[in-house]
């Protein structure tokens, strides 16, 4: 009977040690990424983007490496996928808070709701206004943005806010010739769970 005991308690340790399974990496979001790791779906950076128009206001699971994690607050990384011309903005939840310092040049899985940005003439008239009117104070010759997403915005080399205006209308006036539609799209995630790899 003392053998059946102990056999029934090995069996039953084991069942609980495979079901609490296990997860490589670092888990974040209060420990919740069940719905992170082991995901077989999970996309890549490229293939969320390809999607977008699609995917806008769906849940969508994802990695890529973080390049970049904006540094009022950390509330904002920025998360490659085959190359620096891909990009996806990902900003952290209430429920995260705030990405670490070590999610820069890791791998991440992050898992959220892909949102549309839409900039369009109504966006750059209010932009250009707001320049004009802080003037006085600041220089038109620096940006607001970051470089980082600058980047992700295919503005990388222009410094100056009014060139980056005049080179988002020639954006939308090529667009708005080919596919009919008068704006840029660009698209970011708000995270709910992530993981570094």
């Amino acid at each position: 009977m003392n053998i059946r005991k102990t056999f029934v308690a090995v069996v039953a340790m084991a069942a609980v040690f495979l079901a609490s399974g296990c997860k490589s990496g670092r888990e974040y979001a209060g420990g919740e990424t069940a719905g992170i790791t082991g995901v077989s779906d999970t996309m890549t950076v490229d293939r969320v983007l390809v999607s977008a128009d699609s995917l806008s206001g769906h849940e969508v699971v994802f990695e890529g490496v973080c390049t970049h994690i904006c540094a009022h607050g950390g509330r904002k990384i920025f998360v490659m996928g085959s190359d620096d011309s891909k990009v996806l903005r990902v900003e952290a939840d209430g429920f995260i808070g705030s990405f670490p310092e070590e999610t820069v040049n890791s791998i991440v899985v992050v898992k959220g709701i892909l949102a549309e940005d839409r900039i369009d003439e109504a966006y750059l008239d209010a932009w250009e206004q707001k320049i004009k009117e802080t003037e006085a104070v600041n220089t038109a010759s620096e940006s607001s943005h970051c470089d980082a997403e600058q980047k992700a915005q295919g503005q990388a080399d222009i410094k100056n806010a009014f060139d980056r205006i005049g080179d988002f209308r020639s954006k939308i006036a090529s667009r708005t010739e080919k596919e009919g539609k008068p704006y840029l799209s660009f698209y970011h995630v708000d995270a709910s769970q992530y993981e570094i790899k």
